[in-house]
């Protein structure tokens, strides 16, 4: 290795390098000795501590859930004054909300409460990026299960009980589950644009050879096996 300049060109070159024996032999043999150095360093181990790529990683939870030391909702005590929610849901696709007997479900024993968008004291809108989705149903059921209302009870059984006496009216409507039915009804998410630039019909008609076909692009939404439950209590 030279001094002077060609010295500070060499470590710069070993820096940039990474803890890949893939590129060994195709480095000078004076920046192999850098490279050397350079990934025994602290910072290098660490990073090299980092890669998992071919080694078992136990989970964070892994040690609670096999030895049955992990609490979950169900295994914490009652405490004083604590209340069962759960929801009421659309059992449609599609509908109109016509009427729920609230007020009647309310009063039964063991009942606290029975609650709707109506007496949500703030926005009923919520989202990971854009809050385009309603906490709870305004007048409209768009999916099965959409929650409707909210049901308060001192007990689980209590719920179930007046679960039973439950009244919901909703006039069904016609339910969109493609795109091609979206586009027919111009029922769309978000707003529409289109672009257009030249004759279509015109270049269409005149190609020498037309390809004509469906490609589909699916979506994901996160979709949890397992099941949801939460303990709150009044905060500051």
């Amino acid at each position: 290795m030279k001094e002077n300049g060609n010295q500070v060109t060499n470590v710069s070159a070993a820096s940039s390098v990474t803890n890949d024996d893939l590129f060994v032999d195709d480095l000078p043999s004076a920046q192999n000795e850098l490279r050397s150095d350079f990934i025994e360093s602290p910072a290098a181990q660490k990073r090299d501590r980092m890669k998992v790529v071919g080694k078992q990683v136990a989970h964070d939870s892994a040690v609670g859930h096999v030895t049955g030391d992990a609490l979950f909702v169900d295994d914490l005590p009652f405490t004083k004054n604590e209340l069962v929610v759960d929801f009421i849901g659309s059992p449609v696709a599609h509908g109109e909300i016509i009427n729920l007997n609230s007020e009647e479900l309310a009063q039964l024993d063991g009942i606290t409460g029975v609650f709707t968008h109506a007496d949500i004291p703030g926005h009923n809108l919520y989202g990971p990026v854009i809050q385009d989705e309603r906490f709870l149903a305004e007048g409209v059921v768009e999916y099965v299960g959409q929650p409707i209302a909210i049901i308060a009870g001192e007990s689980r059984e209590a719920i179930r009980q007046a679960k039973k006496k439950l009244r919901l009216e909703i006039k069904e409507l016609v339910p969109v589950f493609t795109i091609e039915e979206a586009i027919s009804a111009k029922q769309f998410i978000g707003t529409t644009r289109r672009f257009k630039q030249g004759n279509f019909e015109k270049a269409w008609s005149e190609a020498e050879h037309t390809l004509k076909g469906t490609f589909i692009c699916n979506g994901q939404e996160q979709f949890y096996l397992e099941s949801q439950a939460a303990l709150a209590w009044p905060g500051e």
